[in-house]
């Protein structure tokens, strides 16, 4: 029963993943408590702008995009980064620094909603260079902050 067992859930998750990917706007919300890291990281990829924060009770936490990598396009300057600033606006506001947060959320969604600088996947033909470059010159005026600890690791 175990090899059927798993052919039957895996042929359910794919008809699922099928009809949320042609289908997303039928879905106002989702909960999913079995394979919700694979479906996550599909919805993220039809809306490109998804950022995570995952914080505990003591006040530890980590921010990222909910997207991969997409490490075999790194170095073609076609990523959108929308999802990995949100985060950091998001860990921005976590450190207190809401000013600088939503700095950065505005320009991040003032650019997008010109539609003059968007990447491919946003249906633009703008470099990743092009968009950061747009996003850079609205929170220029920022000053920067000192005495703070942070690690960003890159993959």
């Amino acid at each position: 029963s175990g090899r059927a067992e798993r052919d039957t859930i895996s042929a359910i998750f794919s008809i699922i993943k099928m009809v949320v990917h042609h289908y997303p706007s039928g879905f106002d919300n989702a909960l999913d408590v079995s394979v919700g890291d694979i479906l996550s990281d599909l919805c993220a990829g039809l809306i490109g702008v998804t950022p995570s924060g995952n914080i505990s009770t003591i006040g530890v936490a980590i921010f990222e995009s909910v997207h991969g990598t997409i490490p075999n396009i790194a170095d073609l300057d076609l990523v959108n980064l929308t999802a990995l600033l949100l985060s950091a606006v998001m860990m921005l506001c976590h450190m207190g620094l809401h000013d600088y947060g939503h700095k950065i959320h505005t320009a991040c969604f003032d650019i997008i909603r010109d539609e003059k600088v968007l990447t491919k996947d946003l249906g633009g033909n703008s470099k990743c260079s092009e968009f950061t470059a747009d996003i850079c010159h609205q929170v220029k005026p920022i000053k920067v902050v000192s005495e703070i600890s942070l690690v960003v690791f890159f993959a």
